[in-house]
C-alpha cells in the first residue's frame, strides 16, 4: 500500500491514542470517519476476510488437467480458502473444473477473493494456475458476471461484497506503535487509517549467508502481536547494522520482518511513578513505559516500569519513539569502586594494565 502525503490531510503519532468512538476519533485526529469510506490497515494489510452480502456467490475454475483440479481442492484449506467442506469440489461432469460457493452473509477469505479477482482480470490468469474461470451470483449458475462489460471488479465488490465487514479495524494505538490517518481529498473524512505494530526481540543468530533468526522465531504471539509471527517463511530484513545478541524491534509487512536496532541507555533508576508508568533516572531523565510487547524471551530481559528498582544500573531498551520497552541489569552493575593499587607495563607486543579493587572487607 503506497499513499503519498502531498496535498493530503495527515494525522500521525507514535503515542497512545484512543479512537474507539467517532467522537474520540475526531477529537484525536481532527477528522471524521465514515464506514462507507474509511479503510483500515494493520502493518499495511487490510485483513484476510471479507463477507458476502445478501447474495450467494460462487466461482468456477477450469484447469489444464484433472490432476491440477484435484490438487487445488486438496490444498484449498492450507492455502487459505474459507468455503465450508462440501462447497469446494471437483465438478461431477468435468473433472478439470473446480467450483467454490458461499451462501449469503458468510465469510470469504482473501485467498478466495484473489481467485475471483484473477477471473475478472484476464491479464493475471497466467499466474493463477487455471486457464479459465467464471463468477456467479444469486441462485443462477449459468451467467458469468465477470464477462459483463459493465461489471468491473470494483463494481462487483461494491454490489456483492459487504465492505463494512472487510479486513481489520483500528480502535487505538499504544506507545511505540505507529498510527497514521489520511484524508486524501480534503473533505474532512478519513480515507485511510494505518497502524504498524512493533515487537521487541533479540538477534539469536546470523548465518554465514546473512540469514537472521530472531529470538521469538516460531513463538506464538498471543498478546495482540500475532501479525508479527515469524518462522522460516518470513525473511528478516535488517534496516540497521545488527549483530548477534542485539536487541531490536520489528514489524512484519508483506512477508518480511523489517528489523531495527533498539537504542540502549545505561542508567540507574532514582524513582518510579506507578500511576503514570514513568521511570526517572539519577540523571533526571524520564522514560515512559512502551506499549510494544517484549518477546525477547531471553532470561533477564524484563518489561514493565513497575519492575524497575533503585540503586541498580540497567540497560534500558527503547522503542522507535523512545518509550521504555525492555530492560536488563547492566553488566557494569557494581557502581563506583575503590582502586587500591594499579600498574601499567609497556611491552614489545602489547600494553598491559592492571588494577586492585577493594572488595568491601576490612584490610
Amino acid at each position: 500500500l503506497y499513499i503519498a502525503d502531498a496535498g493530503n490531510t495527515v494525522f500521525e503519532t507514535g503515542a497512545e491514542a484512543d479512537i474507539k468512538t467517532d467522537k474520540k476519533f475526531e477529537s484525536v485526529t481532527g477528522l471524521e470517519r465514515d464506514e462507507d469510506v474509511t479503510e483500515y490497515f494493520v502493518n499495511f494489510d487490510g485483513g484476510d476476510t471479507y463477507k458476502s452480502s445478501d447474495w450467494k456467490i460462487a466461482y468456477a475454475l477450469k484447469f489444464s488437467s484433472s490432476t491440477a483440479a484435484t490438487d487445488f481442492v486438496a490444498n484449498y484449506k492450507d492455502n487459505g480458502g474459507s468455503a465450508a467442506t462440501g462447497n469446494y469440489k471437483v465438478d461431477s461432469k468435468d473433472d478439470k473444473i473446480v467450483t467454490v460457493s458461499f451462501p449469503k452473509n458468510t465469510t470469504i477469505s482473501k485467498y478466495d477473493m484473489d481467485q475471483m479477482e484473477a477471473i475478472f482480470d484476464k491479464a493475471d490468469k497466467d499466474t493463477t494456475g487455471f486457464i479459465d474461470g467464471e463468477v456467479y451470483v444469486g441462485t443462477q449458475s449459468t451467467t458469468d458476471i465477470s464477462d459483463d462489460a459493465d461489471m468491473s471488479w470494483k463494481a462487483f465488490l461494491d454490489k456483492y461484497i459487504d465492505t463494512t465487514d472487510n479486513g481489520v479495524t483500528v480502535e487505538d494505538n499504544e506507545n511505540g506503535n505507529w498510527l497514521k490517518v489520511i484524508d486524501n481529498d480534503g473533505d474532512g473524512v478519513a480515507d485511510y487509517v494505518l497502524k504498524t505494530i512493533y515487537t521487541m526481540a533479540g538477534i539469536a543468530d546470523i548465518a554465514k549467508d546473512g540469514t537472521i533468526t530472531l529470538s521469538c522465531d516460531e513463538v506464538n504471539l498471543n498478546d495482540g502481536d500475532a501479525v508479527n509471527y515469524v518462522d522460516e517463511d518470513i525473511d528478516v530484513v535488517a534496516e540497521d547494522d545488527v549483530e548477534e545478541d542485539d536487541i531490536v524491534y520489528y514489524a512484519v509487512i508483506d512477508g518480511n520482518a523489517y528489523t531495527y536496532l533498539a537504542e540502549v541507555v545505561t542508567a540507574e533508576i532514582d524513582k518510579v511513578n506507578r500511576n503514570t508508568l514513568t521511570a526517572t533516572t539519577t540523571d533526571g531523565d524520564e522514560y515512559v513505559e512502551s506499549g510494544v510487547h517484549n518477546h525477547i524471551i531471553w532470561n533477564g530481559y524484563v518489561n514493565g516500569v513497575k519492575n524497575l528498582e533503585g540503586d541498580i544500573n540497567y540497560s534500558l531498551y527503547l522503542d522507535k519513539y523512545g518509550y521504555l520497552a525492555a530492560f536488563t541489569e547492566s553488566v557494569n552493575n557494581a557502581g563506583f569502586v575503590l582502586i587500591t593499587d594499579g600498574w601499567y607495563n609497556e611491552t614489545r607486543t602489547n600494553d598491559e594494565y592492571a588494577a586492585m579493587v577493594w572488595n568491601g572487607e576490612e584490610l
